[in-house]
């Protein structure tokens, strides 16, 4: 009977095992900074409900204009842009495009990304 000690710790851990089991355990989700597609209707209906970064050389007339300081005109402007030089490759060639100097850049930088 003395040696059958060891088996008191073994059967602890296996109960612990069988509880505490991976499957039993909540997820755990990573955040990514890869942009997703947002219905445009969803985000003009609720603007900046939420903040997701906005590609530059994805968006659309409707996304560009949900950042503050971006209307249709420019918008139109930031997509023109893209289509005739090719997609952005650095934050700093929006100064390129006619409307948008150092401040509105200051203020794009924040909420768009460029991939």
């Amino acid at each position: 009977m003395a040696r059958l000690h060891f088996l008191i710790p073994l059967s602890f851990f296996t109960l612990l095992v069988l509880v505490y089991s991976p499957s039993k355990q909540p997820a755990v989700y990573k955040a990514t900074a890869v942009p997703f597609p947002v219905s445009p209707r969803l985000l003009s209906s609720h603007p900046l409900l939420f903040y997701q970064p906005i590609d530059l050389n994805r968006a659309d007339q409707a996304l560009l204009c949900q950042i503050p300081g971006i209307g249709p005109i420019l918008a139109q402007r930031i997509i023109a842009h893209r289509q005739q030089y090719g997609p952005f490759l650095q934050m700093n060639q929006l100064l390129q495009v006619h409307g948008i100097g150092q401040a509105k850049l200051a203020a794009i930088k924040k909420l768009a990304i460029v991939q």
